[in-house]
């Protein structure tokens, strides 16, 4: 099942919690990729075309001041031929030589407009204030009078010399004061001043003049009318930000609304623009070379935005269809992937039920996963491994009771016995066996005084003295004891009784060979391990014998225990109770040598 009810909470799998979590989390990461793929995609596309504007811009700008210059050069070749030269700087003594050499001028200024494609006029400012030329569109301009294009500002503050300082925008009826002319694009002049001073020969003040080269307007409507498109407007305004030539937009005179947030000191740039009627634009503007003008292209942000919004939606749809076809593969590999763990909590539910003997045997092919059945099998082998060790301590334990009920005596009863039977061998005048029953007395007090399970060495020691004084009154100089143990570790724990029946296991079952029984206690320690060997020279133990009690140490049940080694049985046992499997006697003898016994105790003893 999917779905559990547990205490009033309703659980789900984790399959289905994790696909859930996995659509969440593929959704919410869909909606933050399409959001920052269409913004990063936008930001990336407006930005190559803002480059791209900018460099189309500057070429327009070149060419523009190429026709520029090309005009400038041609208006300055005109000047100095010889009939236009000889007109403008001329003296004449009489009318008729005025009209010829005025014609003859006007005849070669037609010749270099018509030749030159970049100029649309040509026109001469006198220093009398006088203005004769030509244009496409008229066929002559002349005034022997005074024009009030003289007065001009913008031709006031033409520099002196050969550069030329371009200046407009200007209508045909500038020139030739036809108010009626209509005011319109197709009208403008764009002007090229040059001024000059000049000193004839026989005046002592220096004259100025200046030459109005006007510019085809269509072949500069040529150089950047590609960057006109739907809905974009590009304006080429003077100086004072005065529109020249607009186009994409109708033409209107004065000054560009975007023209005092543009940073004139620079070649070029773009920006934002919010229009005074609030409609939001996008401005790219580029200087003209060797003129104070620049070319301004504005677009408008809804054209981009609805291109913005067709992107979003595709990336939209696409990053649907990708979450759609991910959670699709993500259920079928999830499913693949809980298979195993629902086959662990099916296992480890088994368990929780008390079946110990259930196995997960299938391999698995995901490594963690692999990794934790073995790690369920090894648990489950454990567990049933210590249920059996806790069962088998639990009889071992009755058994020990029942042992210890059996076995209780009155220790008044006891040494009331002892205490009669030594007065009465006292009265009769055996000082040694008194001497036995005393020394037994002293070995049994701590026997039926003491209850710990563990004490120090040097108290271990001190119960086996007098165990050595009843060795020594049987035996006599037959016994040699050596106790070679270190004094700082006498105050370490062990458990109790542990060295008095090994040592009682070297004079009741050893074959001497020699009148001395020579016994030695030997102690070392390393890290929590403490070993105590109890080793001598008697005749060893024949190979069956040993054999026997190898196998006797290896058991758990006491009932198989025979005749030999219920000391050193006993001993092991207590050893493994109270320190720990690792800990035990270990036997070594050779026949004929003697025997070792070495007890191997962790320091961690229950106290």
């Amino acid at each position: 099942m999917n779905f559990r009810k547990n205490k009033g909470r309703v659980q789900v799998s984790f399959t289905i919690y994790l696909l859930s979590t996995a659509a969440l989390f593929f959704f919410v990461i869909a909606i933050a990729i399409s959001a920052l793929v269409s913004n990063q995609y936008s930001r990336t596309m407006w930005s190559r075309q803002l480059d791209s504007t900018q460099s189309s811009m500057a070429v327009s700008a070149g060419q523009i001041a190429q026709v520029l210059n090309s005009a400038k050069v041609a208006a300055v070749a005109a000047r100095e031929e010889a009939e236009i030269a000889g007109y403008l700087y001329g003296n004449f003594s009489s009318e008729s030589d005025n009209v010829h050499a005025r014609r003859a001028a006007l005849n070669k200024i037609l010749l270099a407009v018509n030749k030159s494609p970049s100029l649309q006029g040509l026109f001469f400012l006198k220093a009398d204030g006088s203005l004769c030329g030509y244009s496409s569109r008229w066929s002559f301009l002349t005034e022997e009078k005074k024009h009030p294009f003289a007065q001009d500002e913008q031709l006031k503050e033409a520099k002196f010399g050969y550069g030329a300082t371009w200046i407009g925008p200007y209508q045909l009826a500038d020139l030739t004061q036809n108010p009626a002319t209509e005011v319109s694009m197709s009208n403008v002049m764009i002007l090229g001043a040059i001024k000059e001073r000049y000193l004839l020969s026989y005046e002592k003040e220096a004259r100025v003049l200046v030459t109005l080269a006007a510019v085809s307007v269509p072949e500069l409507c040529d150089c950047f009318d590609y960057l006109c498109t739907d809905g974009d407007r590009v304006t080429m305004v003077n100086g004072q930000g005065e529109c020249i030539i607009s186009l994409g937009a109708p033409w209107q005179q004065g000054v560009v609304d975007c023209w005092p947030c543009l940073d004139t000191d620079a070649q070029g740039g773009c920006m934002r623009w919010d229009s005074s009627g609030g409609e939001k634009l996008y401005v790219v503007y580029q200087k003209i070379p060797s003129t104070d003008w620049f070319l301004v292209k504005t677009t408008s942000a809804k054209l981009f935005q609805q291109d913005l919004k067709v992107l979003r939606l595709n990336v939209v749809w696409i990053t649907l269809g990708l979450l759609v076809a991910t959670i699709a593969f993500y259920a079928i590999w999830s499913h693949q992937m809980t298979r195993s763990l629902e086959r662990l909590s099916w296992a480890m539910e088994k368990m929780r039920e008390g079946d110990l003997s259930l196995r997960i045997q299938e391999p698995m092919r995901i490594r963690e996963y692999e990794t934790i059945r073995t790690h369920f099998n090894r648990m489950a082998d454990s567990i049933e491994q210590l249920l059996k060790e806790t069962k088998q301590m639990e009889r071992d334990r009755v058994t020990l009771e029942a042992r210890a009920l059996q076995t209780q005596l009155s220790p008044h009863m006891i040494f009331n016995s002892i205490s009669a039977i030594r007065r009465m061998a006292t009265a009769l005048g055996v000082e040694q066996i008194s001497g036995m029953l005393s020394a037994l007395a002293k070995l049994l007090h701590p026997v039926f005084r003491e209850w710990r399970l563990s004490w120090t060495i040097r108290e271990e020691l001190a119960h086996l003295d007098n165990y050595i004084v009843l060795l020594k009154l049987r035996y006599g100089d037959a016994v040699d004891l050596h106790i070679c143990i270190p004094e700082e570790m006498r105050e370490c724990l062990i458990p109790c009784f542990v060295l008095q029946p090994v040592l009682e296991n070297c004079f009741e079952h050893s074959t001497r060979r020699s009148d001395v029984l020579s016994v030695s206690i030997c102690a070392m320690q390393t890290d929590d391990r403490i070993s105590i060997a109890v080793e001598d020279n008697g005749g060893g133990i024949e190979p069956k014998i040993m054999e026997t009690l190898r196998a006797q140490m290896a058991r758990t049940e006491e009932n198989a225990i025979g005749s030999h080694g219920i000391g050193l049985y006993n001993v092991h046992r207590k050893l493994q109770l109270l320190c720990g499997r690792d800990s035990g006697i270990t036997i070594e003898s050779n026949p004929g040598i003697g025997t070792k016994v070495t007890l191997k105790i962790r320091t961690n003893v229950n106290k």
